[in-house]
């Protein structure tokens, strides 16, 4: 790792350890079936076709702590253990999360996806899970898949509650029609 990997990592990492949600991915996944990789390749694949966009590369990590990272470069990182909670359309929503931060160049690209920082509709968070909904209607995932995902993050072993309450929030600011919820009457 260089110098400037390092210092990334070591930022990044207390960012993470600052606002008790996740932890600091780590290392590449061993004993993990070589189609969790391949398939959040083929879900970057499919949710960028015919963008424009910096290159992303998608990484599963041995971790298994829950977790979504992106760096500004276009690198994607998943833990396996949050790959193990969900299915492919809410795989897909947490990749498209991180692919808010990296396509739209929003400030604090390498944060983490899916820990929320605050409950404001201007968060950034909260700018990438909308981004989320609409990047996985285009490329025909489920977009009420961002809601679930957050929903099972949120109810993930080892979250704070202080952490619960702000992805509570972020779910609470995604627009009905994208949380698989209908309006009362």
């Amino acid at each position: 790792m260089g110098g400037l990997n390092v210092a990334q990592a070591l930022a990044v990492c207390g960012l993470f350890f600052a606002i008790g949600c996740s932890t600091l991915p780590q290392g590449p996944v061993v004993g993990q079936p070589r189609f969790a990789q391949a398939a959040a390749e083929a879900t970057v694949a499919k949710l960028t076709a015919g963008m424009n966009a910096v290159a992303v590369k998608v990484r599963v990590s041995r971790s298994g702590r829950v977790g979504a990272f992106s760096w500004p470069d276009g690198r994607v990182e998943l833990t396996s253990g949050l790959v193990e909670r969900l299915n492919e359309d809410e795989i897909a929503a947490a990749i498209a999360h991180e692919l808010g931060h990296v396509l739209e160049g929003q400030p604090g690209g390498a944060t983490s996806a899916l820990s929320g920082r605050s409950g404001s509709p201007d968060d950034v968070e909260a700018r990438a899970d909308r981004f989320a909904t609409r990047l996985l209607a285009r490329a025909g995932y489920d977009p009420s898949a961002m809601s679930r995902t957050l929903t099972k993050v949120m109810n993930s072993p080892g979250m704070t509650p202080a952490c619960r309450a702000r992805l509570a929030g972020r779910i609470a600011l995604l627009p009905k029609a994208e949380t698989g919820m209908r309006p009362v009457r």
